[in-house]
């Protein structure tokens, strides 16, 4: 079997919290949610990947790698819509605002 596409490299441990972290879980919404996809390790991940890439998990080496043109990533980066909280409630808003990604506990901040 032969796989073609662009890699993304991360390191081990990746887990659901990275992959979409807990402060955007108030919407059910896959395009609200892929509008986050890995931003606590990778802010332009989200802007940047396509169907067809290859994601390859290297979190120890804190690394990504992907063969983009500039211009292939500046034209991707504004396709990307812009994230709209679906958050409803004060509470709502406030966690998803202050909670921490799971990867530094997950907690409440000021």
């Amino acid at each position: 079997m032969k796989l073609q596409g662009k890699v993304w490299k991360y390191g081990d441990n990746i887990d659901t919290d990275v992959i979409i972290p807990a402060r955007y879980l108030v919407t059910t919404d896959p395009q609200a949610l892929a509008a986050h996809c890995m931003e606590d390790i990778d802010a332009a991940f989200a802007g940047e990947v396509q169907p067809g890439d290859i994601i390859e998990i290297d979190l120890d080496a804190r690394s990504l790698n992907v063969r983009l043109s500039d211009d292939e990533l500046q034209r991707r980066l504004a396709a990307l819509p812009p994230f709209k909280s679906q958050a409803t409630s004060k509470w709502l808003r406030r966690y998803a605002h202050f909670v921490t990604s799971a990867d530094t506990g997950a907690v409440l901040t000021d």
